[in-house]
Protein backbone atom coordinates (compact mmCIF):
# COMPACT_ATOMS: atom_id res chain seq x y z
CA UNK A 1 0.00 0.00 0.00
CA UNK A 2 1.35 3.29 -1.11
CA UNK A 3 1.75 6.63 1.55
CA UNK A 4 2.63 10.02 1.20
CA UNK A 5 6.52 11.30 2.89
CA UNK A 6 7.70 14.09 3.35
CA UNK A 7 11.35 14.91 3.03
CA UNK A 8 12.85 18.65 4.38
CA UNK A 9 15.29 19.73 2.16
CA UNK A 10 18.45 20.72 4.24
CA UNK A 11 21.93 21.25 3.48
CA UNK A 12 24.29 21.91 0.53
CA UNK A 13 23.00 20.81 -2.79
CA UNK A 14 22.87 18.03 -4.42
CA UNK A 15 21.36 16.21 -1.21
CA UNK A 16 20.78 12.98 -0.48
CA UNK A 17 17.35 11.51 0.36
CA UNK A 18 16.60 7.97 1.17
CA UNK A 19 13.34 7.17 0.11
CA UNK A 20 11.95 3.73 -1.65
CA UNK A 21 13.01 3.03 -5.16
CA UNK A 22 10.34 4.22 -7.42
CA UNK A 23 8.94 7.17 -5.58
CA UNK A 24 6.37 9.58 -6.97
CA UNK A 25 7.45 13.30 -6.71
CA UNK A 26 4.26 14.86 -6.24
CA UNK A 27 5.35 18.58 -5.04
CA UNK A 28 7.95 20.99 -3.47
CA UNK A 29 6.57 23.78 -1.45
CA UNK A 30 7.76 26.00 1.50
CA UNK A 31 6.68 24.64 4.98
CA UNK A 32 7.84 26.83 8.38
CA UNK A 33 10.43 28.36 5.95
CA UNK A 34 12.23 25.15 4.60
CA UNK A 35 11.98 23.72 1.57
CA UNK A 36 9.71 20.24 1.75
CA UNK A 37 9.07 18.00 -0.92
CA UNK A 38 6.22 15.02 -0.56
CA UNK A 39 6.27 11.82 -2.36
CA UNK A 40 4.16 8.95 -3.07
CA UNK A 41 5.41 5.77 -2.24
CA UNK A 42 5.84 1.73 -1.23
CA UNK A 43 7.71 1.81 2.00
CA UNK A 44 7.93 -1.90 1.83
CA UNK A 45 10.23 -2.39 -1.04
CA UNK A 46 13.28 -0.50 0.69
CA UNK A 47 15.63 2.67 0.26
CA UNK A 48 17.51 4.19 -2.51
CA UNK A 49 19.09 7.46 -2.52
CA UNK A 50 17.80 10.18 -4.21
CA UNK A 51 19.25 12.94 -5.65
CA UNK A 52 17.79 16.71 -5.33
CA UNK A 53 19.31 19.75 -6.61
CA UNK A 54 18.49 23.32 -5.65
CA UNK A 55 19.61 26.13 -6.78
CA UNK A 56 18.88 29.99 -5.99
CA UNK A 57 17.61 32.30 -8.67
CA UNK A 58 20.21 33.42 -10.25
CA UNK A 59 22.72 30.44 -9.99
CA UNK A 60 24.40 28.18 -12.80
CA UNK A 61 22.74 25.62 -13.44
CA UNK A 62 24.58 23.22 -14.99
CA UNK A 63 24.08 20.75 -17.98
CA UNK A 64 22.10 18.43 -16.50
CA UNK A 65 20.04 19.30 -13.22
CA UNK A 66 17.55 16.35 -13.59
CA UNK A 67 13.93 17.00 -14.27
CA UNK A 68 12.37 20.27 -12.48
CA UNK A 69 10.13 19.85 -9.63
CA UNK A 70 9.23 23.22 -9.06
CA UNK A 71 9.75 26.35 -7.20
CA UNK A 72 9.49 27.41 -3.69
CA UNK A 73 9.33 31.22 -2.31
CA UNK A 74 11.11 31.76 1.02
CA UNK A 75 10.88 34.86 3.67
CA UNK A 76 8.06 36.43 1.99
CA UNK A 77 9.29 35.49 -1.81
CA UNK A 78 13.08 37.75 -1.19
CA UNK A 79 14.12 34.43 -1.34
CA UNK A 80 13.13 31.71 -4.03
CA UNK A 81 15.04 28.61 -4.93
CA UNK A 82 14.68 25.66 -7.63
CA UNK A 83 14.48 21.96 -7.26
CA UNK A 84 15.72 19.55 -9.72
CA UNK A 85 15.31 15.46 -9.27
CA UNK A 86 18.37 14.39 -10.32
CA UNK A 87 17.39 10.38 -9.90
CA UNK A 88 18.11 7.28 -7.44
CA UNK A 89 21.27 6.71 -6.85
CA UNK A 90 23.04 4.45 -4.49
CA UNK A 91 23.33 5.54 -0.35
CA UNK A 92 26.39 5.47 0.90
CA UNK A 93 26.26 3.49 4.36
CA UNK A 94 26.64 5.62 7.16
CA UNK A 95 30.65 5.04 8.80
Amino acid sequence: MDVIYKYQLRGPSPIIVKMPPGAEILCVQNQLEEPTLWVRCDPKVGFVGRKINVFVTGERVGAAPGKYIGTVLLMDGTFVVHVFDGGEVALIPNV
